[in-house]
Parts: structure tokens; C-alpha cells; sequence
């Protein structure tokens, strides 16, 4: 059964485009039929990265107008057979489809295609309603500054309607040192945990919450707890300032009263 993916983003320039056109590439290689469909009115890219902008001259709109057919709008890849653009209008002022005349384009598609990819508008505006309305997945695209993460979160809570596995996250941009990092503080974090918890447990055998460890409990004799509960300093007392002007105070084996070592008062 044929596949529509729609490829999402809640902020432009996070490389959605970019992930279309290598997904469609790479299904093409593996013998899939595969179509992207270019859903960004006005702001149309995908021509250009496959390299088809002056054999597209027809868009989806043609299509769902009547003005042509889906064999005649769609364009083959040159390098890649199994590879077919659906550009989108490239100016503003088109009227943008309703969702029914875009879910009779789709059924179309499914029945001449096995995969079908579409880049969306970015943002969360009609076009990316238009995009979304007759997909079966869904893939949002992000990268790792704050600002995409939080337009990320955004469009995830627009695609509520797709269930559990069928909605997926793509971050790019991703540095080796960044993973380096979050694997760094990962493990600072399980070391600090598990001394944590052998503290609490007083060297009992606890299970460890951040990992699967035991800790076994010292082996120490009962002469070595006595020898150091025997050496263990008094505590030390505490006194009222009205007690510290006749308290005494130690100095080596002897000890005087606080008050010896006061000037004497003036005749």
C-alpha cells in the first residue's frame, strides 16, 4: 500500500527540504516508486535541489484545476528513474485547495506511486493544514538551537491526530561534540547517582535508580567499630555568652579562667 509522508517544520531553514529530497533519493534507489510533492506556494525549492527547475512547468493546482493530467504535470529524475517532482505555484495569488479536492489529488497518487513525500510550508498556517490533512506519517524537522526546538514542540501539538509510531523527529545539525557532552554528563550523572545512593543506603545492598547496580555492604570487624567508636572526639559544648567571660580556656594540660587573660581595669 502506497505511503504519504508529510515533512514538517515549525521554523524555516532547518533542513526539511534538504531531508525530502535525500529520503526520496534514497527510496528511488531501493526500487520505490516515489513522488515529492512540493506544498511550499511561492516559496517552492524543490526544482532547484533536484536540478529539474526548467522541466517543471506544471504544479499540483494544474492538476486538481483540470488544466492537466498527474503523468503529464509530474517530472522524472534524469539520474534517478524510480524519482518524480509535483512542483508547487510559484507565485502567491493562487487559491489554495480545500481539503477534499487535496484528498482526491492524493488518492491519485497513491494508486500510480509507492511513496509519496511532502514538503510542507514551514509554520503552522493553511498550507501546512493542506500538507497534513491526508498524510499517513508525519516527520517534524528541527535542529538544536532553542528557538527550533520550541517551534518544534509547537507543530508536535498540531499533529495530535496521528497515533503512537506515527510521528516522527528529525534533528539536524547535531555535532559530535554536542553527543560527546550529553554522553559526558550522562555518565557524571550515573557516577554521582550511584554514590548518592550508597550513601542513603549506609552501605546496605540497595538497587541503584540509575542503573541496575548493587552495592554489598563493608565488612568491618567488631574490634575495629569499637577501636573507632573508643577514638571519636567529644562533642563539643556550647555556651551562653553570659558564660564566656568565666569559662575556661584550655591551653595544652592546664586550664585558666577566661578572665585572667583581660587587661586590668584602670585605677
Amino acid at each position: 500500500m502506497s505511503q504519504v509522508i508529510a515533512v514538517v517544520s515549525g521554523k524555516g531553514g532547518t533542513g526539511k527540504t534538504s531531508f525530502t529530497t535525500l529520503t526520496g533519493m534514497a527510496l528511488a534507489q531501493l526500487g520505490k516508486k516515489t513522488l515529492l510533492l512540493d506544498c511550499d506556494i511561492g516559496l517552492r525549492n524543490l526544482d532547484l535541489y533536484l536540478g529539474v527547475s526548467d522541466r517543471a512547468l506544471m504544479d499540483f493546482t494544474d492538476v486538481i484545476a483540470g488544466r492537466t493530467t498527474l503523468a503529464q504535470a509530474v517530472v522524472r529524475h534524469p539520474l534517478y528513474p524510480n524519482l518524480y517532482l509535483l512542483t508547487a505555484p510559484v507565485s502567491f495569488g493562487v487559491r489554495l485547495p480545500s481539503k477534499r479536492e487535496m484528498q482526491r489529488l492524493i488518492d491519485e497518487i497513491r494508486r500510480h506511486f509507492d511513496f509519496c513525500l511532502i514538503d510542507a510550508a514551514a509554520g503552522i498556517g493553511e498550507a501546512f493544514a493542506l500538507a497534513t490533512c491526508c498524510a499517513d506519517r508525519a516527520v517534524v524537522v528541527t535542529t538544536n538551537d532553542p528557538s527550533s526546538l520550541r517551534d518544534a514542540q509547537r507543530t508536535v501539538m498540531e499533529l495530535h491526530r496521528f497515533p503512537t509510531g506515527q510521528l516522527h523527529l528529525v534533528v539536524n545539525r547535531v555535532r559530535r561534540r554536542l553527543l560527546q557532552s550529553l554522553h559526558t554528563d550522562r555518565r557524571r550523572h550515573r557516577r554521582r547517582g550511584s554514590s548518592a545512593a550508597r550513601r542513603h543506603s549506609g552501605g546496605r545492598e540497595c538497587p541503584c535508580r540509575f542503573g541496575a547496580r548493587t552495592f554489598p555492604a563493608p565488612q568491618v570487624s567488631l574490634r575495629r567499630a569499637l577501636r573507632l567508636r573508643k577514638h571519636r572526639p567529644p562533642p563539643v559544648r556550647r555556651t551562653r555568652a553570659s558564660d564566656a567571660a568565666v569559662a575556661p580556656v584550655h591551653k595544652g594540660k592546664h586550664a585558666f579562667p577566661a578572665n585572667i587573660f583581660s587587661k586590668p581595669a584602670c585605677p
